[in-house]
């Protein structure tokens, strides 16, 4: 569907005819400047005027799509709801956290608790750090699954050697999508250094249990701990 996938922000998309409703809300939500040649500065568009994959992730058009599965019970083969949320990535990121964010605190045990299952401000970096270091070319959708104990985050990171670090893998995906990156960064959604990361830690700084990477040769999760499962 695109030239090719070697160079994911830089291809040419196959669909030119995008709209970015959602892009511009968020401009005019936190009152950003801008000029004239905005996605060519940005680098979502070149300076023939064809649009980069870049730019048709940012698109109302955006063919990639976020899928949640809330499982109810903690079992696979349990009761569950599964959601698939579309349009712009900014679009998805929004309402996958506020669809997170409506469902804490609302297991049993989290009713008699004083705080919230999660952070909101780990749910929030959580998301958007996921958001950012899922690799495109990949081809393949984000998933989050919830868990009652639990929520992961696994975003498709793909490289050479699986059995790099996380630090290793992050910075190699920080490389591979610094447009990306620098996009959010412009629209003040995230810190390009550390892209929320540290912010995920923070927020779980006064409580036992603490977020936790997750590594093997085929998966990258980030776990957030629900504070309240022993409350």
């Amino acid at each position: 569907m695109l030239e090719s996938h070697r160079k994911f922000e830089e291809d040419i998309s196959f669909i030119q005819s995008l709209s970015f409703n959602e892009f511009n809300e968020i401009i005019k939500r936190f009152r950003i400047s801008t000029s004239s040649n905005l996605f060519v500065n940005l680098g979502m568009k070149n300076n023939s005027g064809k649009f980069y994959a870049l730019g048709l992730l940012l698109s109302d058009q955006n063919i990639f799509t976020c899928q949640i599965t809330y499982l109810k019970t903690g079992k696979e083969d349990g009761e569950k709801e599964s959601l698939a949320f579309k349009g712009s990535l900014l679009k998805q990121l929004f309402c996958v956290y506020r669809y997170l964010a409506g469902k804490n605190s609302q297991s049993t045990k989290s009713k008699r608790a004083s705080t919230d299952d999660y952070p909101r401000e780990a749910l929030w970096f959580a998301v958007v750090f996921a958001f950012l270091v899922h690799d495109y070319s990949t081809m393949w959708n984000l998933y989050i699954k919830c868990f009652p104990d639990r929520i992961e985050f696994s975003p498709d990171i793909v490289v050479e050697n699986m059995k790099e670090p996380a630090e290793s893998r992050i910075q190699y995906m920080k490389r591979k999508q610094s447009r990306l990156i620098r996009i959010f960064n412009f629209l003040k959604l995230v810190d390009i250094e550390n892209l929320g990361l540290n912010r995920i830690y923070l927020a779980y700084n006064s409580h036992n249990e603490q977020p936790e990477i997750v590594l093997s040769s085929e998966c990258f999760k980030i776990v957030l701990p629900n504070r309240n499962v022993s409350a």
